[in-house]
């Protein structure tokens, strides 16, 4: 949430619709492109590594004998 948040109050600055800020909206700019993948990414890649590792987890059978 605060990532998003972040990101809302920059895009003035980086659109330049904020007065007196235009010199900042390179900065606001590379904020606005690492904040968003850097949120909404892991979110799904975090997701494929679970699957991926419970899938190579097999059950261990017990064989009495």
């Amino acid at each position: 949430m605060t990532p998003f948040g972040t990101v809302a109050g920059m895009l003035p600055i980086g659109l330049e619709h904020a007065g007196g800020l235009e010199r900042r909206s390179p900065l606001a700019d590379t904020a606005i492109g690492g904040l968003l993948p850097g949120t909404v990414l892991p979110l799904f890649y975090l997701a494929m590594f679970y699957v991926w590792v419970k899938g190579r987890l097999r059950p261990v059978s017990v064989h009495e004998g």
